[in-house]
């Protein structure tokens, strides 16, 4: 066998895999250290409103996505000629739905619990469409193949932002923290927006040759139906969790909650962000998807064992960066949290080949027992478990979810691996797109 027939994986896995865990790592620390520098330079009740201002916006956001981060993510590889129609459409639907949201949820008056201002409406209705088109740029980065520039995208916003904290405290005491946020959000989506308009797309659309494999207008208005309904229902069981807890136990409680909460997310968010590399990777190589599922398992168990282990035994020292009173109330909840990951990732590697095979009907199925169970769990045990409630409720969730997964994956992973392998770089690869083809 030549050189040039070796058998090997294209490295699109590994890149936009390890670029997305950077993304989410780097994102988790400069995150803690900005609750941290805002807990030292805000009192308690300010982060406890300015967390849920944040994860209301996120919310919101969430819900006007019309989950096109998934669409992007799943049709923005194969879509060849039409990637920019693709792309610009679902920017411009999704931010004049999130404009309206944002607006209507101001007028009525939901959010005058934590918006005490004109100002801070005003900023808040701009915040719901920007966040939205900040995470369709992310998804459409991936689906590009680009996850190098989520990690560089991200962390400038991570640190602009950080950097941006004390001075706003200074300038805009009640909305300092949400500013901090949006300023920097707005500047890097406009940056790599010409970026990706200029030389991204381009690119990519050349490379496919006049062709695309994107479903017909039925099938892909089912495919976003029942996608957006499932974000729906996503969202209720996990965005809706900071709400409740304000709501029930208090703004100091919510505070104490939100830095568990937010560590575990961004860790959950690791795991959905491995397993979307494998989705993006697989449908742009279907041939390639057994090798590429044994990667991503390894990616998975490589992320979750150390991340729990790690994060249950250091888990006070972790909270007490933010203070003694965060670790005195937090800890219990962030342990029963980071208990879950590897039932997480079991699931998410499950939910991936359903996603791939577009069985996204089934998808809203599953969606809709979890986020049930984790409401109902939550909303039982509150009154007398306070904010371990939701870690008891996730733990339970997300365990049962994980061990139900194990026969399908674990069965379509023996399938994959009883075929021959087809990831074989043909002998005049194209450096930037090399030609599969089966072995001799």
């Amino acid at each position: 066998m030549t050189p040039s027939r070796i058998p090997r994986l294209r490295p699109g896995l590994l890149v936009n895999a390890f670029s997305l865990m950077a993304t989410t790592i780097l994102t988790a620390v400069l995150g803690l250290a900005f609750w941290a520098l805002a807990a030292r330079v805000y009192p308690v009740t300010t982060i406890g409103e300015s967390s849920v201002e944040i994860s209301t916006a996120t919310l919101l956001a969430t819900l006007t996505q019309l989950n096109l981060t998934r669409i992007f993510a799943r049709f923005v590889p194969v879509a060849g000629p039409r990637t920019k129609a693709l792309i610009i459409g679902g920017y411009g639907v999704t931010a004049a739905f999130g404009t309206i949201v944002g607006t209507v949820f101001v007028v009525v008056g939901l959010g005058d619990e934590f918006l005490p201002s004109t100002f801070n409406r005003v900023i808040f209705v701009i915040g719901v469409p920007m966040m939205t088109l900040f995470a369709l740029q992310a998804a459409a980065l991936i689906g590009l193949r680009a996850s190098v520039w989520v990690m560089v995208e991200n962390t400038v916003f991570s640190v602009a932002k950080l950097l941006l904290l004390p001075v706003l405290a200074l300038l805009a005491t009640d909305s300092g923290i949400f500013l901090s946020w949006m300023i920097p959000l707005v500047v890097a989506f406009v940056v790599v927006h010409v970026l990706m308009s200029s030389r991204l797309i381009p690119a990519h659309e050349a490379r496919s040759e006049g062709k695309h494999e994107l479903p017909d207008r039925r099938g892909m208005a089912s495919f976003v139906t029942a996608e957006y309904a499932s974000s729906i229902v996503e969202s209720l069981g996990t965005l809706l969790l900071p709400l409740i807890v304000l709501t029930v136990l208090g703004s100091e409680a919510s505070a104490y909650f939100y830095m568990p909460w937010l560590i575990g997310s961004t860790l959950n968010l690791l795991l959905v962000n491995i397993a979307m590399s494998f989705g993006v990777e697989a449908v742009s190589h279907p041939e390639q998807t057994g090798t590429l599922a044994r990667r991503t398992m390894r990616l998975i168990i490589g992320a979750t064992v150390p991340a729990t282990v790690i994060g249950i035994i250091g888990a006070p020292f972790f909270l007490s960066i933010l203070g003694p009173q965060y670790a005195e109330n937090g800890t219990t909840l962030f342990r029963l949290i980071l208990a879950a990951l590897p039932f997480i990732g079991i699931y998410s590697f499950y939910v991936t080949f359903a996603w791939i095979e577009r069985r996204v009907w089934w998808l809203l199925g599953l969606q809709t027992v979890a986020s049930g169970a984790t409401l109902a769990i939550s909303g039982l045990l509150m009154g007398s478990q306070g904010i371990n409630a939701v870690g008891i409720a996730l733990f339970v969730t997300w365990t049962f979810l994980g061990l139900a997964s194990i026969y399908p994956v674990s069965k379509r992973l023996r399938q994959l691996w009883r075929r021959p392998p087809a990831d074989v770089v043909s002998a005049e690869p194209d450096t930037d797109r090399a030609t599969v083809v089966e072995p001799s």
